[in-house]
């Protein structure tokens, strides 16, 4: 089975921002947003400023 296909099929049918509100695996898997870092472990490995989703 393929593990990755649920959140292919959600990002699919429902866009990124919205797949990322209703799947927290999703979101969490979402490193950079419009070129900003949104990770906090990246941003803290790297001593760098992490920014928060805007939704």
């Amino acid at each position: 089975a393929n593990a990755t296909l649920p959140y292919v099929l959600t990002l699919a049918s429902h866009g990124i921002e919205r797949a990322a509100q209703i799947d927290p695996a999703i979101r969490k898997g979402i490193n950079l947003w419009h070129g900003k870092l949104t990770h906090e472990g990246v941003a803290e490995a790297h001593n760098l400023e992490c920014f928060r989703l805007p939704f």
